[in-house]
């Protein structure tokens, strides 16, 4: 147990002498913690209306208001430090894969091909570059999926030229968009004209079909 003070003691006697009121009787008031010992006296000596008492209570109210503002201080700061950490986690992008550039029938094609752990698993047979292809004996293709997304949309390069590099005709490098239904890759071009490959054993089996309604079709080989 802790002893009050002698200021303690003349303030307790103030109001006792002072007030008929006083709810701390006796001696009890020299025998509380410290901080309850300020606040007896202060509500002691507020019943008794002495100014001594006013003032008493405004440090026991100011104290607490204190300890109130470091604490909320605190708990704002943490939720600033938590939301910046989760903010930069947050904007970090996911890597690029890196671009890797050939030459598919005749023609120079930049690409970028998705790791295929983050393609799901349904589409992975797909992803890659496929080339190696004829539509006929002037005509080489190859097509390249970078990526397929969860929709089943693909980002698909499809290339064309003459075969081999005496061939003559028109050639060219087209990037779009394709899709994935019964597991087949279906897109379609400009001019109308529309592909569609099918996994094989090993290949990709294409098939064009030109707007007059010419078919065609090719194996193209998976190239590493």
């Amino acid at each position: 147990m802790f002893v009050a003070s002698s200021e303690y003691r003349t303030r307790a006697l103030r109001c006792r002498r002072h007030c008929q009121h006083w709810l701390c009787h006796g001696e009890q008031i020299c025998e509380v913690q410290p901080r309850k010992q300020i606040a007896a006296v202060a509500f002691a000596e507020r019943r008794c209306g002495g100014e001594d008492g006013h003032f008493a209570l405004e440090a026991v109210a100011g104290h607490r208001r204190n300890e109130f503002a470091m604490s909320f201080r605190l708990v704002v700061l943490s939720s600033l430090l938590l939301w910046d950490a989760t903010s930069a986690y947050a904007q970090v992008p996911p890597p690029t894969p890196p671009e890797t550039g050939r030459v598919f029938c005749e023609q120079n094609v930049s690409y970028r091909l998705a790791d295929a752990v983050t393609v799901a698993e349904p589409y992975r047979r797909f992803l890659g570059v496929w080339s190696d292809a004829a539509w006929d004996a002037n005509t080489c293709a190859a097509v390249i999926v970078e990526n397929v997304d969860p929709d089943s949309t693909v980002s698909v390069i499809y290339v064309f030229g003459p075969l081999g590099s005496s061939g003559h005709g028109p050639g060219g490098v087209l990037h779009g968009t394709g899709v994935i239904r019964n597991d087949e890759l279906r897109f379609q071009n400009s001019d109308g004209t529309q592909f569609a490959f099918r996994p094989g054993i090993a290949d990709l089996i294409g098939r064009m079909t030109k707007p007059n309604g010419q078919s065609y079709e090719a194996a193209f080989k998976k190239t590493f």
